[in-house]
């Protein structure tokens, strides 16, 4: 029997699965317990539905601990969803002081994208990719990576959001992730660079699927850095003139053959076999230039 190993922060309980995460030691005071605990459901497959939530609460819960300042949409989602609440009557309560309109009836932006975030909340969508641990958890459960792949994705993940100087991933912009393509190729190869933004984009792709909100910001970026057909024709040609064309069998061991003497001249003279072969005993002389220059048909 194959035993599969239980992801981070689901515990098997006796019938059933157990969302568990440590409080933080710097946070426990404030939070009042050393751990929290929710209920997985019945199957693996039902803790990992809901794992992405229950991080996304909990790293919320952390960042108020240490006194981090959390965005509106930060705040929907550790509200969470209120049954009978409308995706309106969620952004309104989870931060009153975001008005819906401003003063000339025009909507506020700033208040529709917290409506954006409470529907995603109320579709059971929005969860713990606003942190870069919520967002690598969530993309190594849908994978299973190799231990090397998900390192990758790690240093990948971690690299690119130290260079934006932001704290959450959905803050990112399309702009952050074209600057930070063109940052990788003043550092690393073309392939290097690629491999990198392919980590990302994968990354971005379950942090769309899953929050249900934004934009994939590194959709086909990796494929502007694929190899140009010039490139390609270049490098083939290059490879090509710098082939060795030594025989197998030095030229001095050539015999066994009455034709080693025309080797010896399509070796030495660079002639084509055709030139060759239409040579003429009067052709050949024997000084330093080994032919008279005619050709065939010439």
């Amino acid at each position: 029997m194959v035993f599969r190993k239980v992801p981070n922060y689901i515990v098997k309980a006796r019938a059933s699965y157990q969302l568990v995460r440590g409080v933080p030691s710097d946070c426990q005071a404030k939070v009042g317990k050393k751990k929290w605990k929710e209920g997985g459901g019945k199957t693996i497959n039902n803790a990992r539905a809901k794992l992405p939530a229950f991080l996304a609460r909990t790293d919320a819960l952390i960042a108020q601990a240490r006194g981090e300042q959390l965005t509106n949409e930060e705040l929907v989602i550790r509200q969470g969803d209120v049954e009978g609440w409308s995706a309106v009557v969620l952004a309104q309560e989870a931060n009153p002081h975001v008005a819906e309109r401003f003063d000339d009836g025009s909507y506020n932006p700033e208040f529709e994208s917290m409506v954006a975030m409470a529907e995603a909340v109320k579709a059971g969508k929005a969860n713990a990719l606003l942190s870069t641990q919520g967002l690598l958890q969530a993309r190594r459960l849908d994978r299973e990576p190799a231990p090397r792949t998900f390192e990758g994705w790690v240093k990948a993940l971690h690299a690119f959001m130290a260079f934006t100087g932001k704290s959450k991933p959905f803050q990112c912009t399309r702009a952050d992730a074209v600057s930070y393509k063109d940052a990788l190729l003043t550092r690393m190869s073309r392939g290097s660079a690629k491999t990198q933004l392919a980590y990302l984009a994968g990354l971005w792709t379950t942090l769309v699927e899953k929050q249900g909100t934004g934009d994939h910001i590194f959709k086909g970026l990796p494929g502007t850095l694929d190899e140009t057909t010039k490139s390609k024709a270049l490098r083939a040609a290059t490879a090509k003139r710098n082939q060795s064309f030594e025989p197998v069998i030095p030229y001095e061991q050539w015999s066994g053959s009455i034709y080693v003497p025309v080797f010896q001249l399509l070796y030495f003279t660079g002639a084509r076999l055709s030139e060759v072969a239409g040579l003429r005993a009067e052709d050949i002389h024997e000084t330093p230039s080994a032919l008279s220059g005619r050709r065939s048909g010439a």
